[in-house]
């Protein structure tokens, strides 16, 4: 089942949504620039798992298992851009960068895997985190297992639920581990995102 632009669309607005909602429920101050990387963050990782996930589930077993590492590598790295534009400081307009060493810092951010890392094996290795985790889990259970052919709705918010709470073990390197609200976020969006799959698989099925 191909997702169409609209089922796409909607996975990406619902993941958007996952990341929002544990941040309003958190009663915290909050920045500008934390609620629109969540959010952002978010999107982009419900629309690259979901666009990765319903190219790959047809695809034959060899393709299907390759494509397992290298998704969450990719999607791992894509999605934390915006937490890195931030940590270095692309938005301010307190600082006195000039347009030349804050294009710098875009790129640093684009390529950050690279950036931060001293060895190819430190860059294999830094976009293997919670997001990647996520995705790593969430491919298996759609792909590898065959649950984005699933029609029930519990099938679909249970593999969400299961791929943003366990997500983070898969980096077990990783010395930065997510707090309650973090991994509570993740579930949430694990949730919504797989309703958006189980609404896009429902659509797909119905007759013309």
């Amino acid at each position: 089942m191909k997702l169409t632009w609209r089922s796409l669309g909607l996975i990406s607005l619902l993941g958007g949504l996952g990341g929002l909602i544990p941040l309003y429920a958190s009663n915290r101050i909050l920045s500008w620039e934390s609620i629109v990387v969540s959010t952002v963050e978010k999107v982009l990782l419900a629309c690259m798992t979901a666009g990765v996930v319903s190219w790959a589930v047809h695809r034959k077993p060899l393709v299907r298992w390759v494509g397992l590492p290298i998704s969450g590598w990719l999607i791992g790295w894509v999605s934390l851009i915006p937490y890195q534009l931030v940590v270095l400081r692309v938005f301010e307009t307190t600082g006195s960068f000039s347009i030349s060493e804050r294009l710098q810092r875009i790129w640093s951010a684009l390529i950050w895997p690279w950036w931060f890392s001293l060895s190819w094996f430190q860059t294999l290795r830094s976009a293997f985190n919670t997001e990647s985790g996520i995705v790593l889990i969430a491919y298996f259970l759609w792909v590898i297992c065959q649950g984005w052919s699933a029609k029930r709705l519990l099938v679909h918010t249970a593999i969400g639920i299961v791929s943003g709470g366990l997500g983070w073990t898969i980096s077990f390197w990783d010395s930065i581990r997510p707090g309650s609200l973090e991994i509570f976020q993740n579930m949430i969006w694990g949730a919504l995102v797989g309703f958006g799959v189980w609404k896009a698989v429902a659509t797909s099925t119905k007759p013309n």
